[in-house]
């Protein structure tokens, strides 16, 4: 969903005032005007695909009314994920299969909207009902966590523990508190995406368009404008999706923090999109045998919970080579083990593994194999000079032709600068100790915030033509 739109934050504004009215005369009514509203806005974006997502939504349902009296649960539990995947790789995985098959068959065209998201988080609610660690609830609630307007499309992937037990305490009864720190995760949100993440994303794209031209200073340009393009938007729609639930009383489970601080590739995963990693830990990694099987089997099942990550992201060869990488990379610091990794500086440790991280982006990023092979290539190149003045020379035009009005010596640097500008501030933010949704978590309002909350909802609101929709609604 479109977040950073008017018509967007009218619709918030709208179903917000309407559900706080209703859960002035009930819970009930509350939570079934939410699940209108959400229901609602997912139908008029993609009417066949909320209706497939109603129907695997009811099958997930009865599945977990038979756990209460079915004899074989286990039965009942297995064809209810297996339904969950099928659809899943149906939608999603039957083109590249066949593809890969050399078949020329194309089974659908379109991709059911945050049809990852909805699947694993299907599961995972199957999962902790089958293992009775989380008793079902009445179906409204379910289906209002299922279509939960601001985490439908792109997450957080809502385990059953975060967010249905609110559900008739602090839900829609939201306190100031709430509502100040709602608003400035939705301003924090709407600063990483539309004035850091969409800017960098135009000599990204432009990089990827042009790559034959790409030097090697700007080859590295492009592959940090994208590793900090991927973290500002997709955070930037989390925090968006918190702000927005809070203004609702409602607290969705962190799902950055700071993550290019990590100096490791396992810290790394505990800090990036939190909650996929607790699902593949508990959903894969533990059923595999985890750690409990022996080293080997430990290394094997590390290995295909990184591929599983890579393929649930996108069908496609790239996506496998980036989780195949970080499995490996995981391998190889487990066999060097914790205590001789504390041995190396901490700031080098943290340098090597966002390196490592930028490195395999690539992959993410590229639309094949080979493109993704030219650009390291070039990266690996010398000699190194400062980048091109056409790699972000379309940037910012308006302020660009006021400046160079004034200084008009502006427009023969005005490129270079303002990638290299854009990189600077990215990098320092990305960076810094405390991210958006940990402050949000003990919030106390100050004046240094609440004039930071309103120069970021003006800024983005004044930017909003021309934005791009998020990235992580394509995976």
């Amino acid at each position: 969903m479109n977040f950073q739109s008017f018509g967007f934050l009218a619709f918030f504004v709208a179903s917000l005032l309407l559900t706080l009215l209703a859960a002035r005369r009930s819970q009930r009514l509350a939570e079934w005007s939410m699940l209108l509203c959400s229901f609602g806005a997912y139908f008029y974006l993609e009417p066949k695909a909320a209706l497939l997502m109603l129907l695997s939504s009811f099958v997930t349902f009865c599945a977990v009314r038979f756990f209460e009296w079915a004899p074989r649960r286990e039965r009942v539990y297995a064809l209810a994920v297996g339904w969950q995947m099928a659809v899943l790789v149906w939608f999603k995985y039957m083109n590249f299969i066949l593809s890969t098959a050399e078949q020329e068959t194309v089974t659908h065209s379109f991709i059911p909207l945050g049809i990852s998201f909805f699947t694993f988080q299907q599961i995972w609610y199957l999962k902790e009902c089958y293992e009775g660690k989380f008793t079902r609830v009445e179906g409204r609630q379910f289906l209002l966590v299922s279509f939960f307007y601001p985490t439908v499309s792109s997450g957080p992937i809502l385990r059953p523990t975060s967010v249905l037990p609110q559900l008739g305490t602090t839900a829609f009864h939201p306190s100031w508190e709430d509502a100040g720190a709602g608003l400035y995760a939705i301003a924090m949100g709407l600063g990483k995406k539309v004035l850091l993440a969409d800017n960098m994303a135009q000599f990204v794209n432009k990089g990827w368009e042009y790559l034959d031209a790409l030097t090697v200073t700007e080859s590295w340009c492009v592959i940090l404008g994208y590793t900090l393009q991927l973290y500002f938007d997709f955070s930037g729609y989390c925090d968006i999706a918190t702000g927005f639930a809070r203004c609702m009383g409602i607290h969705l489970p962190r799902n950055f923090d700071s993550p290019y601080r990590a100096v490791s590739l396992n810290q790394f995963w505990k800090r990036w999109h939190m909650t996929l990693t607790t699902f593949l830990r508990e959903c894969v990694y533990f059923p595999l045998g985890g750690n409990r099987k022996g080293t080997l089997r430990t290394y094997l099942n590390l290995c295909i919970v990184f591929l599983v990550s890579g393929l649930w992201h996108g069908a496609g060869w790239t996506f496998l080579v980036w989780g195949a990488l970080h499995g490996v990379v995981m391998v190889i610091e487990r066999i060097i083990g914790e205590e001789t990794l504390k041995k190396i500086p901490r700031r080098l440790r943290r340098a090597i593994t966002f390196v490592l991280v930028n490195i395999t982006w690539v992959f993410f990023r590229a639309p094949d194999m080979a493109a993704a092979w030219q650009m390291l290539k070039t990266a690996c190149g010398l000699p190194i000079y400062l980048p091109a003045q056409w790699l972000g020379a379309d940037m910012l035009a308006t302020e660009q032709r006021a400046l160079v009005y004034l200084f008009p010596w502006m427009e023969e640097i005005w490129g270079s600068a303002i990638v290299l500008c854009f990189l600077v501030v990215g990098t320092v933010v990305a960076m810094l100790p405390h991210n958006c949704q940990r402050r949000c978590e003990h919030f106390y309002p100050t004046w240094q915030k609440t004039a930071l909350t309103a120069a970021l909802l003006t800024l983005s609101l004044l930017s909003f033509t021309g934005v791009s929709t998020f990235l992580y609604v394509n995976f």
